[in-house]
Order: C-alpha cells, then structure tokens, then sequence
C-alpha cells in the first residue's frame, strides 16, 4: 500500500460491492475487511476481525458480518483516537464501474462513505511507527450501517476497549470537512393495516389500499406539522415516506398494506410517536399496528473541538449533521464523537455514476486527520 495513491486505494475499494440491503445476500464487507487487514497488517499493528451475525426480521440468520479494529501493538492503553467509518453501502442496480476523471472519483460508496474510510486507513498506516505523538490511532470499520438497525458499531460497543482510553472519536461521513457537533435524531416507523382478504369481485366494506390512502393522508398532514417545529441551533425535522406496498393482483382484496417513513427528529423520539399515535387514533381504523423499527435522539457534542494541528483549518459552520450516523451511538454510549469527514452528502445514495468525490478534497481530509494526533 505504500506505492498506492489515494485514488488507486479507493478504487480498489470501490470494487468491492459491499451493497447492503439487510437480506441474506447482502454485499462482501467481510471480504472486503478482509482485504483491507491484509493491507495494513505489520508487526507494529495489532489489527482483528471481529465477527458477528445478524437475526433478520423473517426469523433467519445473517451470518458473515464483521468490524474491522486495529491499534498499535504493545500501545494499546492510548489515549486513543478511533477513526470511524462504514464499509457497507446503499446499492445501485446500474451495474457502474468505478473509475476517476477529472480529479474525482465516481462509484458507489465514493462519498458514502469509502472515501474518508480510504483515508483514514492511510492515516492510521501513517501514524502507526510514530512514537511522539500524542494520541495513538485506532481504526474502527463496521459492516452494517446502511442496513440491520447499526448492528456493527453495537458490536464493537461490546468489546472490552475502555471508554476512558479514546479521547475522541471521528464518524467520517461526508460532510464536506465541516465539522459536525449536532446530530439529528432518526426515528423509522411502518404502519401495518390488515384484513379479512377475498375475491375482488364481491361487495367489500373496506379495502386496506383504501385506508392506506386515508392514512398517508394524514401522514402528510403530520409531516406539515413536523417540519415547522423549531429547536434553537437545529434545522427543522424532517420527514420522508418512502415506501408503500400492498396486494399483488387487481381481482383479489389485499389483506395487507403497509406504509413506511422516517422522521429526522430535533426532540426526543416521544415527542414524535404521541403525535403520530394521536392523529391516526382519530380515523378510527380498526387492525392498524404502528411500529417503532428504531429510534434514537439527538445529540448535541458539547466538549470543545479538536485542534487540527494546521491553524484551525476545519470548516466550523452550524455544525447541523442532518443524516443519521454511528456517532450518535458513540455519543450515548459514553465515547465523545464527532462527525467529520470528505464529500457533499448531497452526492450520496445517487446513481453510483453520479456519486464522486474529489482527491483534492481527501487531500486536505488526510492533513488535517494527522494535525489531530500531534495536538488537541
């Protein structure tokens, strides 16, 4: 790796199809783990594969999950800074290769997030013989964020390294080296509606498509209210209903219809649920189930910011990270993180040819993650 640019790194990466939907034939982050310890291992490195299986909803087993961790041999107390990032990615059914021009680099997982995830094992490689720094790195990938409720970085959450060791955390999904200390909560819900099912063609009382339609109503109706809820140093929350599925044929009644939407949350997920149970308690439906898939707060970062070693380079901003990432499980379990990493979020989960982040840009992202280690 060391006669590797960054570019010919993260298109190795990029390589790997690591597309995780959350069913049993879900992308290579094993192997793709797999490579990258291959890569880094040395005999100054102390570096594992920490497996792990996932029970998926329809009762079967996903097996062959993985976290990546790695630390310096024989400096293992730290204090630590753990370089954080995801392997796995959202898919693309394109069939894109990819490839770079122009400076960038296109394919999927290019922002989300394989690019700071390149750089920060080229950091952690870096750092790993230097002796006074002070900080030591660790380097942390997790296989299920995209997918499978964050089981990754719950795993890693179980391991016996000390709290106390790691000083702070870097979560870098993209955004755009601003660094970010207020992450939205994400609250993710289906709503089930069920029936006595039968052939189309007989008189029918109700239809559960029908009262699917009654209830998005009132969904866009709770998503206007939402939105015009305020925090002070928060955007508004926001909410997206993303899918809706019932029946299969036009002459039979379904017997079952589902709608699906998250809510990026600015209070506490209670607030949320009592106004969604509330207003679709008032159409009266009987066989709705509401159900809570996860949920999780916001969090506000409220230690002071990292030096970066470079006269305060990093793009302070508003410090809004509007996605949901593993560093708000970091955060509730006690581990300061920040999020901070290269590429516009805008660009994630486009067609791959359309996902691209610039080398530049990861160039700067490598100098400033090594001005971490040198000062605070």
């Amino acid at each position: 790796m060391n006669n590797q640019n960054i570019k010919n790194f993260l298109l190795q990466l990029l390589r790997f199809d690591t597309s995780n939907d959350g069913h049993l034939q879900t992308g290579r982050t094993l192997e793709l783990l797999q490579f990258i310890k291959k890569e880094i291992n040395s005999p100054d490195i102390e570096v594992n594969i920490q497996p792990y299986s996932v029970k998926l909803k329809n009762g079967q087993e996903l097996k062959g999950r993985g976290n990546l961790i790695a630390l310096p041999k024989g400096r293992s107390r730290g204090p630590f800074i753990m370089l954080q990032g995801h392997v796995d990615t959202v898919g693309d059914a394109t069939g894109f290769k990819p490839g770079a021009r122009q400076g960038y680099i296109h394919g999927r997982g290019a922002v989300d997030m394989k690019g700071s995830v390149a750089v920060m094992i080229r950091v952690f490689k870096q750092l790993i013989k230097k002796k006074n720094l002070k900080y030591q790195p660790m380097l942390v990938l997790t296989s299920d964020e995209e997918a499978n409720d964050f089981s990754g970085i719950k795993e890693f959450l179980k391991t016996k390294h000390s709290k106390k060791e790691i000083a702070f955390a870097v979560c870098g999904e993209p955004t755009s080296l601003e660094i970010k200390t207020k992450l939205m909560g994400v609250l993710n819900v289906e709503v089930n509606i069920r029936q006595a099912g039968g052939h189309g063609a007989l008189p029918q009382k109700e239809n559960v498509i029908e009262k699917a339609g009654l209830i998005l109503s009132e969904l866009i109706k709770i998503k206007k209210l939402i939105v015009k809820q305020k925090r002070a140093g928060f955007d508004p929350a926001t909410m997206n209903i993303g899918v809706i599925r019932g029946g299969d044929v036009v002459n039979k009644i379904p017997r079952s219809c589902v709608i699906k939407f998250a809510v990026r949350t600015i209070q506490p997920h209670s607030y949320y649920k009592k106004i969604i149970e509330k207003r679709i308690a008032l159409l009266g439906f009987k066989n709705i189930k509401i159900k809570y898939c996860f949920s999780y707060d916001p969090v506000i970062v409220r230690r002071r910011l990292p030096s970066d070693g470079l006269g305060s380079k990093i793009k302070k901003g508003r410090g809004i990270f509007r996605a949901f990432s593993e560093a708000t499980l970091l955060n509730q379990n006690d581990i300061l993180a920040y999020v901070f990493g290269a590429g516009d979020i805008k660009k994630a989960h486009k067609k791959a040819e359309k996902e691209s982040i610039s080398l530049a840009e990861l160039e700067k992202y490598e100098k400033i993650l090594v001005g971490f280690f040198r000062n605070d």
